[in-house]
């Protein structure tokens, strides 16, 4: 199985990633600087917005098309492992 900062990533996760097409250098990012909130006594989300991906990223070429319209990215965790990976999106004010 694949890792990410030591969490194990499961086949559910690996699967959101590719749909939603997020690099998994954004989620390490993610789980590195996110806001880590704790849903149960075992779970806990991530988040982390996408603006401040753009500002840690600054300077670094690195292609963030596939995030587009996105708001905030979410993570939740179970003790070592990534269980699934989804986001808030927006609208482009048409």
């Amino acid at each position: 199985m694949k890792t990410i900062l030591n969490y194990v990533c499961t086949k559910h996760f690996e699967k959101r990633m590719i749909e939603r097409k997020i690099d998994a250098y954004i989620v390490s990012l993610c789980l590195v600087y996110g806001k880590f909130k704790e849903e149960s006594s075992k779970h806990f989300i991530v988040s982390w917005s996408v603006d401040q991906i753009k500002k840690r990223l600054d300077g670094i070429n690195f292609d963030l098309t596939d995030l587009k319209f996105t708001i905030t990215l979410f993570i939740v965790i179970d003790k070592n492992k990534l269980i699934t990976i989804y986001t808030r999106k927006g609208d482009i004010g048409l």
